[in-house]
């Protein structure tokens, strides 16, 4: 390849389509990446929606036990401390993809919002 041909593509299939990655950006990279920080974050994010989940029900709200309040409080507990102790570390880590870094940067920023206003420390 000569000084003046342009680097060829570098494309990944996503679902059924094929994604360009941006110029730079080899699979390599992206394969690096989504397997130390893309497929963790998203793995901590699922398990900590899967947890909250039951709590998703006005009628369980309204008629639940002590037993099952108590309950509830532990798992809002775990869940805010996943997020603080795996999440947070993991949005700490850049993307090569520009767009996913915005997302993150936007992630990070979120969650540092909710740790100042929400989450129990």
């Amino acid at each position: 390849m000569g000084d003046n041909e342009p680097l060829p593509k570098q494309v990944i299939v996503v679902g059924h389509s094929q994604v360009e990655l941006p110029p730079g950006v080899t699979v390599t990279d992206w394969a690096l990446e989504r397997t130390r920080w893309q497929n963790p974050r998203i793995r901590c994010i699922l398990h900590c929606l899967q947890a909250l989940e039951v709590l998703d029900s006005s009628y369980f709200l309204l008629h639940c036990s002590e037993a099952q309040l108590r309950s509830s409080g532990r798992r809002v507990a775990d869940v805010a401390r996943r997020v603080h102790d795996e999440l947070a570390p993991l949005l700490m880590h850049t993307s090569c993809i520009p767009a996913l870094d915005e997302a993150r940067r936007n992630a990070l920023d979120e969650l540092q919002d909710l740790e100042q206003t929400t989450l129990p420390a």
